[in-house]
């Protein structure tokens, strides 16, 4: 959380000290729901990946424990 707390923190600072001089504010407006939206397409998908991950080593720990006692 703390991470990407610090990622918002800092791209907002380049994009208002760097590119906001530079584009008028209708482009800018659709570049930044275009980064906005990929930003979070991309953590729907590593929340995704995570769960799925969490899953299945947790369903894999108790796997191996039950074959260990059955053993």
């Amino acid at each position: 959380m703390k991470s990407t707390f610090w990622f918002l923190k800092y791209t907002q600072r380049c994009v208002f000290s760097r590119i906001w001089p530079r584009v008028s504010s209708s482009s800018f407006f659709l570049h930044s729901c275009c980064i906005i939206y990929i930003f979070f397409f991309c953590l729907r998908v590593w929340r995704a990946f995570f769960l799925f991950f969490f899953f299945f080593y947790f369903h894999l720990n108790i796997f191996v424990c039950l074959f260990g006692i059955c053993m």
